[in-house]
């Protein structure tokens, strides 16, 4: 008998600690895709004083589930006793990251997500001129394109 993608999950979710057994879930027992993407207000950068920057940013996540037999997409919002509790990564660049294939940032945070819309700040000790949303790509996104934005002065 050979091991099946059954047992696998089993040994993962053994060993997973509880923020990652919801992704395992996402990944292995359900058709998910995740969107992401900058709200409508503008990325600011201002010095602040402790001769660093504070990069302040709207995002925009959902989570889409699709029906495994007619592929109908539907957010997590519109299912009763589902919630958006995402863990995305954002990378702060003092280059193009589309240059360096993403992997040279400045700094790289990882955060929770829990409402479609939110606002969040992040202080630096230097300017970045990108900011990526999932640089790794950890999440599965049918849209890519519109997780980079170039930081004006």
């Amino acid at each position: 008998p050979y091991p099946t993608t059954l047992e696998l999950i089993k040994h993962l979710r053994a060993i997973a600690a509880p923020d990652y057994q919801g992704l395992i879930t996402d990944y292995w027992d359900r058709i998910t895709f995740w969107k992401l993407s900058y709200g409508d207000a503008d990325i600011t950068v201002e010095g602040n004083d402790t001769d660093g920057f504070t990069v302040t940013l709207p995002v925009s996540v959902d989570k889409l589930i699709a029906d495994e037999k007619s592929g109908k997409e539907t957010s997590v919002s519109e299912i009763d006793g589902e919630e958006l509790n995402e863990w995305v990564e954002i990378g702060f660049y003092t280059q193009d990251p589309k240059e360096t294939l993403g992997d040279e940032w400045l700094s790289l945070e990882r955060i929770n997500l829990s409402e479609a819309e939110t606002e969040l700040s992040f202080t630096m000790k230097e300017r970045p001129t990108h900011v990526l949303l999932d640089p790794r790509r950890l999440l599965i996104e049918r849209n890519v394109k519109d997780n980079v934005k170039e930081l004006k002065d």
